[in-house]
């Protein structure tokens, strides 16, 4: 099943509650049983280019890694 992504991805309240009413399966999301293999499947330019606070973070991180901001 394709997830639909909300329009707006960080403002949304309830997330555990938003993923538990998607389960083709009636349970309830837990994030110990289910988040690996829900982030395995995250497309992470999908998430940059609709999240800033993901961006930042994916930017942050490459600055630790590489010593250099990106353009």
């Amino acid at each position: 099943m394709d997830l639909q992504a909300p329009a707006a991805p960080e403002q949304p309240r309830g997330c555990k509650e938003w993923l538990s009413n998607r389960r083709i399966d009636g349970r309830p999301y837990s994030p110990k049983k289910h988040q690996t293999s829900l982030v395995a499947q995250m497309d992470l330019h999908s998430a940059r280019k609709n999240s800033p606070s993901f961006d930042k973070l994916w930017r942050d991180v490459e600055y630790l890694i590489t010593g250099e901001r990106a353009g």
